[in-house]
């Protein structure tokens, strides 16, 4: 089995297909032109953003899976896939909580100006300290929009600390 990576994935990952057997076939980017002659050989398809368009799917005759790199598929032509009967898979929740630290680390910055901060010490504005009042976020509310794999990752940690 063939599977065409359009996107890069880490080295652990390319190890793990390689040992189930399957033989990675990378591409240096996602030029139509160097996708075609690995799509066209390709049993599967690991992207990321990129997608996989209409003119992709015309390229893989053999194509049985089509793996996201992450969970978006806004960019995948489901509807081609559905009518060759070829799965789509995604990793669903598998950085949830890395977006969730990143998403608390951003509020936490914001908050407390770290950004304004940095700028004003890199300018020599040693004032700033006494001008800035940052905002405390134990005691604020946090809306999250939907309750999917994100919002549970980032609500405990929200609580922690006080929201």
């Amino acid at each position: 089995m063939k599977c065409a990576i359009l996107q890069p994935i880490d080295r652990a990952g390319l190890d793990l297909l390689q040992a189930a057997g399957v033989e990675p076939l990378c591409a240096p980017d996602t030029g139509i032109d160097t996708i075609a002659p690995l799509l066209q050989q390709s049993d599967a398809v690991i992207t990321r953003n990129w997608g996989f368009p209409a003119l992709a799917l015309a390229m893989a005759p053999k194509l049985q899976v089509v793996g996201v790199h992450g969970t978006g598929t806004d960019r995948i032509y489901k509807a081609g896939l559905a009518e060759r009967g070829i799965v789509l898979v995604t990793t669903a929740g598998s950085n949830a909580q890395s977006v969730a630290e990143h998403c608390i680390g951003l509020m936490l910055a914001s908050a407390r100006g770290v950004h304004l901060g940095h700028e004003a010490m890199q300018s020599g504005d040693f004032a700033f300290r006494g001008r800035f009042r940052g905002r405390e976020l134990s005691g604020r509310q946090l809306g999250l929009w939907g309750w999917g794999h994100i919002s549970q990752a980032v609500a405990p940690i929200a609580q922690a600390i006080g929201m």
